[in-house]
């Protein structure tokens, strides 16, 4: 992230990024203290944003499914986040994603 924010490159953090990463690299935080509140934030920043990176945590997903082993609850958020990133790809346009 350092190496884009050097390049110029804005980066957004949304939910933990900041803290994960010491504030290096993240030019912009985002409010994500639930899965649904850092989606929400991605929402509005791929709806505003004409460049830069989106870095997301999503923090239920983590701490409440992944770390408590509850494969259920994780399956749940996967599903939910499908559903999100589907939306997210069919409004991107070819030159949004460097993959």
């Amino acid at each position: 992230m350092q190496e884009l924010s050097d390049a110029g490159v804005a980066v957004h953090g949304v939910g933990k990024i900041d803290d994960l990463f010491a504030g290096v690299g993240v030019a912009h935080s985002h409010a994500g203290a639930t899965n649904a509140q850092a989606l929400a934030s991605v929402e509005q920043l791929l709806a505003r944003l004409e460049a830069g990176l989106v870095f997301v945590n999503l923090i239920e997903t983590d701490q409440m499914y992944g770390h408590r082993k509850d494969s259920r609850g994780f399956a749940a958020a996967l599903r939910q986040l499908d559903k999100h990133v589907a939306r997210w790809l069919a409004g991107m346009r070819e030159e949004d994603c460097w993959c």
